[in-house]
């Protein structure tokens, strides 16, 4: 059991520098030495202990989640560690570096605040009333504009009788223009996958759409399967682009099994996301030729036939009631089936020449 000291008090933070390199924890830590909070720092550079800063190395996730729980404010310096702690803080804040850090477009949509690293300290100190950014569903917003509506009616009894009908249609074309305003407003994207959609600059390539990028590195079926609750569900999306599978093949399973675990994941998301449409991406083709431009070890166990067999069963278990496939593998191929050369960077991820023709064809699924 690890004893925390700096629990007893009160206005505890938590700093995860979990993944940061020396200068960068040591720079963070000058910054925070001055605050008059209580503040633990999960990092594995433990000669910077400061009186008002306990430093400790946790790796235990569980005891990790038990101390943000007791935490008033969790601190956080990239996107992916939203993830982690969502479930369990009462406040997180992204701390970024304005001039180095290309923060997402849909960041107001999420329970989640933003403060440029110049700010840390003003963000320790900012009043605990402040209340973060909390996103609200079309069904909340409907139902507050039907309650506006009755009470505009109500008033209007009460003045002028004579002019009830007339104002009570105008009211209806006004709320209805507005309801219909939310309902495009709350349109968003959610990109879902592993390292191929993690490289995929969605800022660079939808700029003018609600866009979130769940991609994740190395990610095989099954991590998607079971973290569907942060991968996707926190974003409550409309639409979702799905591309999973490339590196259960890498890591030897069968084609069986990553069918039957993508085929899962559609249903997870059809039912707790039952109005979000879902593109069911086929898995891309990869090159594995001699081409000095092709890297052979990162391609891997994968094989373009075992791709085409699990794109084929793909196919026909998609249809327009749980999600519409999406022929990608037939846009990337040669005439030999490989991966366009001049699609990727070493024969599995996408070149930005693949990625813009990628870009091209799921525009048109996709509206702003």
């Amino acid at each position: 059991m690890i004893l925390y000291n700096l629990l007893a008090g009160e206005n505890m933070v938590l700093v995860d520098l979990s993944n940061k390199n020396k200068t960068f924890c040591k720079k963070i830590i000058n910054l925070l030495k001055n605050s008059d909070q209580n503040i633990i720092i999960n990092s594995k550079y433990l000669e910077y202990e400061e009186n008002n800063i306990e430093i400790l190395n946790i790796e235990n996730e569980f005891e990790l989640i038990k101390l943000s729980e007791r935490a008033d404010i969790v601190l956080i310096f990239n996107i992916n560690d939203y993830k982690k702690y969502a479930d369990y803080c009462k406040r997180i804040i992204l701390i970024y570096d304005s001039k180095n850090t290309y923060l997402p477009k849909n960041r107001k949509k999420i329970n989640l605040e933003f403060k440029d690293i110049d700010d840390i300290y003003e963000a320790l100190n900012i009043d605990k009333t402040n209340k973060p950014l909390i996103m609200k569903s079309n069904i909340d917003i409907f139902f507050y504009f039907i309650f506006v509506t009755i009470i505009f009616i109500l008033s209007l009894l009460l003045i002028n009788k004579d002019e009830l009908n007339k104002n009570i249609a105008e009211k209806n074309t006004e709320l209805k223009s507005k309801i219909s305003n939310i309902e495009n407003g709350y349109t968003n994207y959610l990109f879902l996958g592993d390292s191929i959609t993690e490289f995929y600059n969605l800022d660079n390539y939808y700029g003018d759409y609600k866009i979130v990028n769940s991609g994740v590195c190395g990610n095989q079926t099954e991590d998607i399967l079971n973290d569907l609750k942060k991968r996707a569900y926190v974003y409550n999306p409309s639409t979702i682009f799905l591309l999973i599978g490339t590196n259960d093949l890498e890591h030897k399973k069968t084609v069986e099994d990553t069918q039957k675990n993508i085929k899962e994941i559609v249903n997870k998301l059809n039912k707790n996301l039952p109005n979000a449409k879902i593109y069911l991406e086929s898995i891309y083709p990869v090159n594995d030729t001699d081409n000095k431009k092709i890297d052979k070890s990162m391609v891997g166990n994968r094989t373009n036939d075992s791709i085409k067999k699990i794109n084929s069963e793909l196919k026909k278990y998609c249809n327009d009631k749980n999600c519409t496939y999406l022929d990608m593998y037939s846009l990337l191929e040669d005439k030999d089936g490989n991966l366009k050369l001049e699609y990727t960077k070493e024969g599995l991820h996408m070149s930005d020449e693949g990625y813009e023709v990628i870009t091209k064809e799921l525009k048109k699924y996709m509206h702003k």
